[in-house]
């Protein structure tokens, strides 16, 4: 009964603008209003002869040219064997960005297919949206 009757109360107060009741929603995934969508960037071959060392280029953008300022955080890179002898082997390297592109070097590798994976994770507390970008290598 008590419910009831705050209840009631609450939605007397909310109409006639005396109280104003707010949610915390979603906060955590970014603490700004019109948070700033990135865009991550991969860059390198496809495919590599077995042994072979591979590099690739990682870079972090502002999406559709919004802001001027630079996304900071860290890249994750992974390097997951999807299939062949290559298949359930697994390497993950972080670096931290504050600008400009970052340079990854996978191991030797075996013959089969590996997904290539790059995340941009933002700083805490920044106004940047984290993203991905893929690809498939093809060791021959």
């Amino acid at each position: 009964m008590k419910k009831l009757i705050v209840g009631l109360l609450a939605a007397f107060l909310m109409t006639t603008g005396l109280a104003a009741f707010t949610t915390g929603s979603a906060t955590a995934a970014c603490p700004y209003t019109g948070c700033a969508p990135t865009s991550t960037d991969v860059s390198g071959p496809t495919s590599a002869d077995p042994g072979d060392r591979v590099t690739y280029t990682a870079e972090a953008d502002v999406a559709n040219g919004g802001r001027a300022a630079t996304p900071k955080g860290t890249f994750v890179f992974t390097l997951k064997g999807v299939k062949g002898k290559a298949k359930g082997s697994y390497f993950s390297q972080s670096k931290a960005v504050g600008g400009g592109t970052k340079r990854f070097t996978t191991p030797k590798l075996q013959r089969g297919k590996y997904a290539v994976t790059i995340r941009f994770v933002k700083k805490k507390n920044s106004a940047f949206s984290n993203s991905v970008d893929k690809l498939t290598l093809t060791v021959k």
